[in-house]
């Protein structure tokens, strides 16, 4: 890279504004709940593909909403939404009135984590509108997480041009 082309990176890098993760996806947890038939949803993220999900955010989940996620993973109700590419819906444990639908975070073919809704209906009662509505924002949390990448990836950059001046 010219020192130039290190001049301008260095003037535009400290305008580019904060992207805060938390906030983008507490504002998408929120959405899920005013559009979804739901008393529950989650994010979590997902470090390395063979590992368990880890709870980012979730909105109105019971205090054991993380195990739940973590038995949707030893099931492989995950797997099978990686692997399939689409959202899957499965019965909630203990109550058959209601379910839990897992969409998967993507970004790039990386597995990025998890949207898990838990919905107020059978897993056999959702429509295939609303399994297009869940995937549409997933794809917005995949653009969270893909910004959030590409803006820390950003700043090493900076850094690792500042220090080498």
């Amino acid at each position: 890279m010219s020192t130039d082309q290190t001049d301008q990176l260095q003037d535009v890098t400290p305008s580019v504004p904060e992207v805060d993760l938390g906030d983008s996806l507490n504002s998408l947890t929120d959405l899920v709940l005013r559009l979804i038939d739901a008393d529950a949803c989650g994010i979590a993220q997902i470090q390395r593909d063979d590992d368990a999900p880890l709870m980012c955010t979730d909105r109105n989940a019971p205090p054991d909403f993380g195990t739940t996620v973590d038995r949707l993973h030893e099931t492989g109700a995950v797997e099978q939404a990686f692997e399939s590419g689409r959202s899957v819906a499965v019965p909630s444990e203990g109550d058959s009135s209601s379910s839990l639908v897992v969409a998967p975070l993507t970004a790039k073919e990386k597995r990025l984590g998890i949207l898990v809704i838990r919905c107020r209906r059978s897993a056999g009662d959702i429509d295939a509108s609303e399994i297009d509505l869940i995937e549409t924002l997933a794809r917005q949390a995949e653009v969270a997480f893909d910004n959030a990448i590409l803006y820390q990836d950003l700043l090493s950059t900076h850094q690792k041009l500042k220090s080498s001046q």
